[in-house]
This record gives structure tokens, C-alpha cells and sequence, in this order.
């Protein structure tokens, strides 16, 4: 957006587009519910929640990789699973 060619029109058409204060529907200043501007969580909040869906994954792909390994025929597969 910073290299990409931006138009300019006449003032007339400039004043003519200007949105009244007193629109409800002004995005700029009311913005809907549920936006991410609008949930200001801390940092700390947001690192201990991808810390926690991490370890959820790895924990669901050790399962996984346990499943594989148990319909192979030979049946010795080490447990991911028990090794975390």
C-alpha cells in the first residue's frame, strides 16, 4: 500500500465525500464488537496460550504417530506418547 498509486480528486469532490460526525455507521470511530483493537489482551495472556495449544499439538501428533505406528505389522514401535 505505501508504493501503490494513490489518486487525489478536487476539493469539491473531497467535500462532498466527508462523513458527518454524528454517523452511527462510521467504522472509524464505532468500531463492531469482537474486533482484535478492541480486546487489548496482555502479552502474557497470548504467550501462555500458544505455549499451551503447543504442547496440546505436540501431545494430539505423538498420538497420531502412535496410532501409525501400531497398525505397522511388526508391532514394536516405540510409544511416543510414553517417551513425553
Amino acid at each position: 500500500m505505501l508504493i501503490s498509486y494513490q489518486h487525489h480528486f478536487s476539493k469539491q469532490i473531497e467535500a462532498d465525500c466527508q462523513i458527518d460526525p454524528n454517523e452511527p455507521d462510521n467504522l472509524n470511530k464505532h468500531l463492531p464488537e469482537g474486533n482484535l483493537e478492541q480486546r487489548n489482551q496482555p502479552i502474557w495472556k497470548t504467550v501462555v496460550y500458544g505455549i499451551g495449544i503447543t504442547i496440546a499439538m505436540l501431545f494430539v501428533g505423538a498420538f497420531i504417530i502412535d496410532m501409525m505406528g501400531a497398525a505397522r505389522p511388526h508391532g514394536d514401535y516405540p510409544s511416543m506418547v510414553n517417551k513425553m
